[in-house]
């Protein structure tokens, strides 16, 4: 694997702070990152990013990972690409490529927007080859987005299901943002997202930052894998395959 290239992680995108714009993002794109980042084994050969928006884990994986190639794709019409398009386009439900002929895929908070998610797992199973892995995150606690294409929030037990469903097999699976960082991240998303005015919610963000970085330290390395009963967290991270 190339080196871990630290600088470009925090340069590009990674929020070192919760400052009042990022505060309700902090939380999940902390860990996603950090879940690309522990997963970067997993990526070789042709990856393929499902669902890529803007692709704002290329350059780093690019660089770290023992690829041969990236892929982005993602809709037409998406609204998410900020003036950058993706390699290939789709229509959400089939993978313009052939049989076997990717060897990793990247899925990071898509499959709540698929109406048929086990149709789409479907399809990444026929487009990897055998042995080749999906490194996958859902979120658990976040807003209505998208809409009207906001349709599922996922438990592990949905995420078993799927996976096969879709004829994967689950090889890692765990939540982040367990209990009191769930419930800061609920706070910090009505902080930037309710329809209270800006400049009150920016004053109960300055009273609260001691509270939510707390929240954040203490659960910083907390991560849940044996799920059961009263459990809350903000999304689940994990690794699928594609069996030989």
């Amino acid at each position: 694997m190339k080196q871990y290239n630290k600088e470009l992680v925090y340069k590009e995108f990674r929020p070192v702070f919760p400052w009042f714009p990022n505060v309700d993002g902090f939380i999940p794109r902390t860990n996603i990152l950090e879940h690309i980042t522990h997963a970067m084994g997993a990526f070789s050969g042709i990856l393929l990013d499902v669902g890529c928006g803007y692709m704002p884990y290329r350059r780093y994986i690019e660089a770290s990972a023992a690829i041969d190639r990236y892929v982005g794709m993602d809709l037409e019409d998406a609204t998410t690409y900020k003036s950058i398009k993706p390699d290939i386009t789709w229509d959400g439900y089939t993978i313009p490529l052939p049989d076997n002929s990717v060897h990793s895929v990247l899925l990071t908070e898509v499959l709540e927007h698929c109406p048929y998610p086990e149709k789409v797992l479907s399809e990444i199973h026929r487009v990897l080859r055998p042995g080749g892995k999906v490194v996958f995150t859902v979120p658990f606690v976040w807003y209505l987005h998208e809409a009207p294409f906001d349709f599922y929030r996922y438990t592990p037990y949905a995420i078993h299901k799927m996976m096969k469903g879709g004829h994967l097999s689950v090889e890692e699976l765990y939540a982040y943002g367990v209990n009191t960082q769930a419930l800061m991240h609920a706070y910090a998303i009505w902080l930037k997202r309710s329809s209270w005015p800006k400049a009150i919610r920016f004053l109960l963000y300055l009273f609260s930052l001691p509270l939510i970085m707390l929240a954040w330290y203490s659960g910083k390395n907390k991560k849940i894998r044996d799920f059961k009963n009263n459990q809350m967290f903000s999304g689940l991270c994990g690794i699928a395959f594609k069996q030989e």
